[in-house]
């Protein structure tokens, strides 16, 4: 009988063990990849409320300022969620830069941390066994000619088939046609191709993609993409 009692104790003090809020950041870690240096890029989060009580988040430290996450102090009721935009800006410097953003919440009195995670480069084109041309994608307007599709090409430097996946890009703007794979020692087109709201609008925004080299390793690209609208005239107003 008193292993029976000291088990039902057991389970309700786990419970309270367990009771409370929590947080969950989904992912945990963004991967931008290989980078052209001082360029934007943009990725989402989602933030989940995983406990049994609401979720309070009170700030969010970035800890560099190459990294922008707009969000005021909000509650999350159990089992809510948000999505929040990350954008990073590649700094000057080359090489690995691995950056972790605090989120400091009632859920624990240490921070739970995002990885943002990217090996910068000063000459994109001379990367080897893969390369993007151009390494930065210019979707401007000049004039009144609106034109909706700009190319790119992914080249594969190496004797071996290389398989390509898309693994972020923001549909608010434009879809991507993406290739599945570059043949060795060639190269393949990719196209951004803007819709309405594209079009009418400036925008910065960014893709990212996952390749596999010849050693059978995963890789990570991302291209920054820039819309400006020059000389472009006002619609003319009804009267």
């Amino acid at each position: 009988m008193k292993s029976i009692f000291g088990f039902i104790f057991f389970i309700l003090a786990a419970g309270q063990i367990w009771a409370g809020p929590g947080i969950k950041i989904v992912p945990d870690s963004i991967f931008f990849g290989t980078v052209p240096r001082e360029s934007n890029f943009y990725a989402k989060i989602v933030l989940k409320s995983t406990g049994t009580a609401p979720l309070r988040i009170d700030s969010i430290q970035t800890i560099c300022p190459c990294i922008k996450i707009p969000f005021n102090k909000g509650i999350l009721s159990p089992g809510d969620s948000i999505i929040l935009p990350i954008s990073y800006n590649s700094e000057s410097n080359i090489g690995q830069r691995n950056r972790f953003p605090h989120f400091y919440t009632n859920a624990s009195d240490k921070p739970a941390l995002l990885g943002v995670l990217s090996f910068v480069v000063s000459e994109p084109e001379n990367l080897y066994p893969l390369c993007v041309r151009p390494y930065r994608i210019s979707a401007s307007q000049f004039g009144k000619k609106e034109v909706k599709n700009f190319t790119f090409y992914i080249v594969n430097k190496s004797g071996e088939n290389m398989p390509l996946k898309l693994l972020y890009w923001d549909n608010e703007y434009y879809m991507v046609d993406f290739p599945s794979y570059v043949p060795p020692r060639d190269s393949v087109r990719g196209m951004i191709k803007l819709n309405n709201r594209g079009v009418a609008n400036e925008f910065e925004n960014s893709l990212t993609f996952e390749y596999i080299n010849e050693l059978d390793e995963r890789k990570t690209y991302s291209i920054p993409i820039v819309r400006k609208r020059f000389n472009v005239e006002p619609e003319a107003q009804t009267k």
